[in-house]
């Protein structure tokens, strides 16, 4: 729906705008801002913005980049591009002017200043729709900053008013030197009542970072008791004690606050995120506990001293399968220990038909290791990665792995599939097993106690040859020990939970040619509609100068689970495994609650067939 105006409004709008009248501080803050958010938010997003002006900013690595390339004229260019686009101009030419003008300003207005946007609380109406009490808030550092907010937000407000909220419950925010808009909601009355001086959010601060940039802030116990109260009003009362029993069997209900923050620390860029998870832990939560362990100095020392990436972290998959199954045992009000072994035992007819152990889903997880090292090396097939894990029976682990393989040859050739995985004998005692498909041939290999993986049969032997003592490891690379002394990381003191580093310098080559190669493929098929990519990528030689090393990491304690990251500006690491390193602990929650709500699904249909049943029909 497209926003109309009137023109008697466009005047009122004008008008509101040049009523508004604050003092600009020095240096407009988030922490400052955060004190009009009422106590009571449930949840809370905050950027300090980008100020030009503030020494933290102007001395970054990130406004070094942006001096050294023309990133923001490319990134206006493609914006310039799209408002030529029919679509694009159709819905700019319904846009009254005073709202069009701050939206298009090519100096990004209105990302420059601190906003904070809270949410108190989300819940059914009587007409079945969403009642949402939340409010958004800017702190402008000059007039040009007052102007443009001061119109976006009265555009915004007759756009609510005449949509969605009665009048009274939208109201603007005119504080000392803070502009906003609330819906159904107010702001806090005098700071020390606000949230940002709750001890709730002080406590969060302190556990990752005192003065952040960016801040994302939930209660989780409060998110998951209006996602059930959403769920009774949609579904009904039944999928709302469904989802209820869910949350309680996963241990969800012992969860707090989470937290992520991040911000520029001297030149670098800083993240911190922290899950408030207390032990005891129970159901899937508890996975956490496996983290408290330290990570053996092993788990580096099967790299080499070219290494431009590695990410070491624990993993028990059996312990995270028995969590799952005894968790979905709970949530059904059965034993779980009965549960576990009925999973192991319950595929022992169709091992035994296709000729495999009728426990080897018990013997390859009691086999297999905790500890997991994934690392990208020149060795590895020009700057490939792999995988190596020290497996606690590599004997019952070499059988589970002969059997598999055995089975996966025959079923491939009833199916008439042209691929066999074969043995290469490669001398030493060494035998690496591959499967040559036409563009990848994943292989791998027992070797030493440990299992590698890797993308081809070379690989996989250029890693077995890494890991041995005599060809060093990363932690004799000169720039790796200059990244952990600046991080304050000691490999060797016993760290626990999970560790990343990357040399970015050494890994923009191969992947800025990445890049380069897949904007030239997309640029031809978007410059028909009118959009030009040229300039979006920086030049390499800027780009390699303002690159340094990123280090991260992740650990439990009894508080819950903290993750951080070091690197030169923000989204540097995301080419380097920064996304998996910091989402392997809830990738595997996630993987859980998925089970588990599929069984909650399974209810839910159950029930419905029951009812059917009685009322004499058949679904």
């Amino acid at each position: 729906m497209s926003l109309q105006v009137p023109a008697f409004q466009r005047a009122a709008i004008a008008c509101l705008a040049l009523m508004f009248s604050v003092s600009f501080p020095a240096r407009a803050d988030l922490t400052r801002l955060l004190e009009y958010v009422p106590d009571d938010a449930a949840l809370v997003l905050g950027s300090n913005g980008f100020n030009p002006e503030d020494p933290a900013h102007s001395e970054s690595k990130l406004a070094s980049l942006l001096k050294r390339s023309d990133l923001p004229g490319g990134i206006a260019a493609v914006g310039e591009s799209l408002s030529q686009l029919p679509r694009y101009r159709e819905l700019l030419d319904r846009m009254p002017p005073s709202f069009r003008d701050p939206l298009g300003d090519p100096h990004g207005i209105l990302a420059r200043m601190p906003v904070v946007l809270f949410v108190n609380d989300v819940a059914p109406d009587p007409s079945g729709s969403l009642s949402v009490s939340a409010g958004l808030l800017f702190e402008p550092r000059n007039e040009a900053q007052r102007r443009a907010v001061g119109t976006a937000l009265s555009v915004a407000q007759i756009g609510l008013i005449n949509r969605h909220a009665p009048a009274d419950r939208v109201q603007f925010v005119n504080g000392n030197s803070c502009l906003g808009l609330t819906v159904k909601a107010k702001v806090a009355a005098h700071p020390d009542e606000s949230f940002g001086r709750s001890v709730r959010l002080q406590e969060a601060l302190a556990q990752t970072m005192a003065k952040p940039d960016l801040l994302m802030f939930a209660e989780v116990p409060r998110v998951l008791q209006q996602t059930q109260a959403l769920i009774g009003a949609r579904s009904g009362d039944g999928d709302a004690a469904n989802f209820g029993k869910v949350t309680s069997a996963m241990g969800l209900e012992g969860l707090g606050r989470a937290v992520w923050t991040a911000g520029f620390d001297q030149t670098q860029w800083r993240s911190a995120g922290w899950l408030e998870a207390p032990a005891p832990r129970g159901g899937v939560v508890s996975f956490l506990d496996q983290q408290s362990s330290p990570l053996p100095l092993e788990a580096l020392q099967v790299t080499t001293p070219r290494t431009t990436w590695v990410h070491v972290s624990r993993l028990n998959v059996l312990g995270a399968l028995v969590n799952v199954v005894t968790t979905r045992a709970a949530m059904n009000e059965g034993d779980g220990t009965q549960a576990l072994m009925a999973r192991a035992g319950g595929g022992a007819e169709e091992m035994r038909a296709a000729g495999l152990p009728e426990d080897l889903h018990l013997q390859l997880l009691t086999g297999l290791g905790d500890t997991w090292t994934f690392y990208s090396d020149p060795t590895l097939d020009a700057g490939g990665m792999a995988m190596v894990s020290k497996v606690n029976d590599p004997e019952k682990i070499a059988k589970v792995l002969a059997s598999l393989q055995t089975f996966a040859n025959t079923r491939m050739s009833d199916a008439s599939v042209p691929f066999q995985i074969t043995d290469l004998d490669m001398g030493n005692g060494i035998v690496i097993h591959a499967l040559p498909l036409p563009r990848f041939a994943p292989a791998w290999s027992l070797s030493d106690g440990r299992l590698f993986v890797a993308g081809s049969a070379q690989a996989v032997l250029s890693a077995i040859e890494n890991a041995r003592p005599e060809t060093g490891s990363i932690l004799d690379a000169p720039r790796f020990k200059e990244a952990m002394a600046r991080a304050g990381v000691d490999p060797a003191s016993g760290m626990t939970g999970g560790f990343m580093y990357a040399d970015l310098q050494r890994k923009a080559m191969s992947g800025y040619q990445k890049a380069s190669m897949l904007l030239n493929l997309i640029a031809p098929a978007v410059k028909d509609q009118g959009v030009n990519l040229q300039g979006l990528l920086p030049p390499l030689p800027g780009l390699l100068e303002d690159l340094s090393p990123a280090v991260g990491r992740r650990y439990v304690d009894a508080s819950g689970l903290h993750t951080w990251t070091l690197q030169p500006f923000p989204f540097s690491t995301l080419a380097s495994g920064e996304v998996l390193f910091c989402l392997a602990d809830p990738v595997v929650l996630m993987a859980g609650a998925g089970i588990l709500l599929q069984e909650m699904k399974n209810r839910r249909e159950s029930s419905a067939s029951d009812g059917a049943g009685e009322n004499g029909t058949h679904r």
